[in-house]
């Protein structure tokens, strides 16, 4: 009973947003899929709310909105005006959020009682085969003769794969497990977060505005993950 949620997870986290997110930055910035992809915790409360059964705290909704306000703040800080961009392909990431959010939901109701690694293992397992056909028939191959620069790529993608995808993946599932789904997603606001601080590290600046976003991106999540404290009897 398993494998057919396992199933459907692995093709809705693990190989249709992959692709979905490499198509899409062909054609729009980088900046522009931050925001998009930050709606996935919108996402994972409409899908867990219709389809799941998810009951929702006001202050938890609000604190979604407020964690999107501060993404959006943060990546308009630093975002070029770019016009000559294909948003059509939006719709790309607008699909993997939505896959994003299925994941989630379906991991917490229905695969919860399965470690994190085994989850992660999976989904992997689903998405590899599917995965190894496309790279087979996408020609890669034939671009390593002769071509230094290809051999270079490929010790950046193996980072990529264990330490952005494998490693993260069980991580996430993991918090998935311990918190409720609209919180894991809210993980999603800290990645534009993320990337400012990178960038800081690598020589670029940082503005008071980007600064603002990031903490405006803290208390969103913050309140959605708050739990009310309850006031104690006091006994004599």
């Amino acid at each position: 009973t398993d494998w057919k949620w396992v199933v459907i997870a692995g093709l809705c986290s693990s190989f249709f947003p992959p692709f979905f997110f490499a198509l899409a930055q062909t054609e729009i910035s980088s900046g522009i899929t931050s925001i998009l992809n930050s709606v996935a915790p919108l996402f994972t409360t409409m899908v867990g709310i219709a389809l799941f059964g998810l009951a929702l705290k006001g202050r938890q909704v609000i604190g979604v909105l407020i964690g999107l306000f501060g993404t959006v703040v943060l990546i308009a800080a630093g975002m070029e005006n770019n016009t000559d961009q294909n948003y059509w392909y939006a719709f790309f990431i607008i699909f993997s959020a939505l896959g994003y959010a299925f994941n989630i939901n379906i991991i917490k109701k229905y695969l919860s009682h399965l470690s994190p690694l085994a989850v992660t293992t999976a989904s992997f397992g689903v998405a590899f085969f599917p995965a190894l056909i496309i790279l087979i028939y996408s020609g890669v191959f034939r671009q390593f003769a002769g071509n230094g620069a290809m051999y270079e790529a490929v010790w950046y993608v193996m980072a990529l794969a264990f330490l952005g995808t494998a490693l993260a993946n069980i991580l996430f599932n993991k918090l998935i497990k311990l918190s409720s789904p609209v919180f894991a997603a809210s993980v999603t606001y800290l990645i534009p977060l993320v990337a400012v601080l990178w960038g800081f590290l690598d020589g670029e600046n940082i503005s008071i505005l980007q600064l603002l976003g990031g903490i405006i991106i803290l208390f969103g999540v913050w309140l959605v993950n708050r739990k009310k404290v309850s006031s104690a009897k006091i006994t004599t």
